[in-house]
């Protein structure tokens, strides 16, 4: 395997910029192009409330696909606050960053209407944090495997991924795949306390965030096989009961300000106040949204889970390759190096219960978003799949685009190579495809 030149910091953020630029522009054309399909969330979400105020026409223009679905809630809790029970479903880090990134704005740009400032200043961000989570997989995927081609077409895929208008429309994912990231290559480097630093933030910013505290067991527990000194044992274990409770911290303080808010001290509260323990999360995804065991599995639902179906066969595909690789013994095959690498194991584990969770209990077709935003697994596995498929290969390393037509034009010009095929159809039309469904208010949310 060989690149033209080795991938530095510069061009993968080069790469990272020019992709979402790229996006920026994919929705303007096809918002305009495409009309609106007639039902949205605003029928039920502004239903017996005030609407709000028109955007700027230009801002509207420019960025007005990127205020569809769920950035309804994200832009109105950044503007004004937690004011309806069912925006607890949001959590507060995103909304938070908004907030104060467009009080900025207002103080340079003070001609700027405080509901534009909120808009500019959530896809600013997303810009950002997009770029710096690429920044960060990159750095983590040489220092986990040492193979700079990896780590090239790693952030190629990254930057066209399946999920990718949700990376820069005003949803949460970049920037809670900027805190996953981060908190790997904490670990990686044996950093676990910034690593639970970046884990409690992300559980600060989605409710999946928690699930993000396995990492930090498997991480003490490895110390813990290695170590032959009580002391060292006591320290490693008190280290890892604080760690997974602080990471854990998050859900359960952002619970309690949810309670404090809608439950105490109040004439009429939602119906999640009287429970026993009165988590808000749950009872308003199966309350607003119907989420809940096999709620989803309905005839008119069809569509939903063919829009899933691609991604849910490639994850399924690469953790059956890496259950193989890791414990059946006899396995072999292209890249063993990769799917019987023992690091993956609780990434493996981590994917597996999304994917089971995905399917069994949410809207099916969240599971693109919710996965490619949750693991660089699904990254790595799909690099190695390029790379053996095309294991001579030569990029440029400076061009999104030349990379991404030299890989598309060796792929399709060769016999075989199904996986890789399907995994660069997948992520190029769903980039198009996913946009224009999203900012047009179909269901691709």
């Amino acid at each position: 395997m060989s690149v033209l030149a080795e991938l530095t910091s510069k061009h993968v953020i080069l790469l990272c910029l020019s992709s979402r630029l790229i996006m920026i522009v994919l929705q303007i054309l096809l918002n305009h192009v495409i009309p609106d399909h007639q039902h949205s969330i605003r029928d039920v979400f502004w239903q017996g409330r005030r609407m709000p105020e028109p955007y700027n026409p230009l801002i509207e223009f420019l960025l007005g696909g990127f205020t569809r679905w769920d950035s309804e809630y994200f832009l109105h809790i950044a503007e004004h606050g937690y004011r309806y029970d069912q925006c607890l479903a949001f959590f507060p880090l995103y909304p938070a960053t908004i907030y104060l990134s467009h009080k900025l704005f207002l103080c340079t740009l003070p001609f700027l209407a405080a509901k534009d400032a909120v808009l500019i200043a959530a896809v600013m961000i997303n810009v950002v944090t997009f770029v710096l989570a690429g920044l960060v997989l990159f750095k983590l995927t040489n220092e986990m495997f040492r193979r700079p081609p990896l780590a090239h077409v790693t952030v190629l895929l990254y930057c066209i991924n399946p999920a990718s208008v949700f990376m820069t429309t005003t949803y949460s994912e970049s920037l809670f795949s900027l805190l996953v990231m981060a908190g790997l290559w904490g670990l990686c480097v044996h950093r676990s306390w910034v690593a639970m630093v970046m884990f409690m933030l992300a559980g600060l910013t989605r409710s999946n965030g928690i699930l993000l505290a396995g990492y930090v067991v498997w991480y003490h527990w490895l110390k813990l096989s290695c170590s032959n000194s009580i002391l060292i044992f006591l320290n490693t274990i008190s280290t890892a009961l604080v760690q997974v409770a602080i990471v854990l911290s998050s859900f359960a303080v952002f619970q309690l300000v949810g309670y404090l808010l809608f439950c105490h001290d109040s004439p009429t509260f939602p119906g999640w106040c009287e429970q026993t323990i009165p988590v808000s999360y749950s009872y308003i995804q199966q309350h607003y949204w119907n989420n809940g065991w096999f709620k989803y599995y309905q005839l008119k639902q069809i569509p939903n889970f063919l829009l899933a179906a691609p991604t849910v066969v490639l994850c399924s595909y690469w953790l059956f390759c890496c259950y193989q690789g890791n414990w059946n013994k006899s396995f072999r095959g292209y890249s063993h190096w990769y799917w019987s690498n023992s690091q993956l194991i609780p990434l493996i584990g981590h994917m597996t219960f999304l994917m089971v969770f995905a399917v069994t209990n949410i809207h099916v077709q969240v599971i693109t978003r919710l996965v490619y935003s949750s693991t660089p697994l699904v990254y790595w596995c799909a690099a190695v799949n390029i790379l053996e498929a095309l294991p001579s290969t030569k990029f440029s390393g400076s061009s999104l685009v030349n990379d991404c037509r030299t890989i598309c034009e060796e792929l399709y010009h060769s016999n075989g190579c199904y996986v890789a095929k399907t995994i660069m159809t997948h992520s190029l039309l769903y980039c198009v495809i996913g946009t224009l469904l999203h900012c047009n208010y179909y269901p691709w949310t």
